[in-house]
């Protein structure tokens, strides 16, 4: 988890975000889990920004390490 939303809800959210930081009205999935990040971990995220940098931060994805540790992970809770 990420504050109150799971992994895979912020990998997934913060990679649409990603592609589409530029989109001043961005989906609502997309609000949704940067307003879920700012209240659950007092960050400052801007709408109409790219906060790709702090997505990963709060990831904790400091090296290609630690992103395949967590990719791994979530396909083996899949499977399970």
């Amino acid at each position: 988890m990420i504050g109150s939303q799971s992994i895979i809800e912020v990998i997934w959210e913060g990679r649409n975000h990603a592609l589409h930081w530029e989109d001043s009205n961005p989906r609502q999935p997309v609000r949704d889990m940067l307003q879920k990040l700012q209240q659950d971990l007092g960050i400052k995220l801007i709408m109409g920004r790219n906060n790709a940098l702090a997505i990963i931060a709060v990831l904790d994805w400091k090296n290609t390490d630690h992103v395949v540790q967590d990719l791994q992970s979530l396909v083996v809770a899949k499977a399970i």
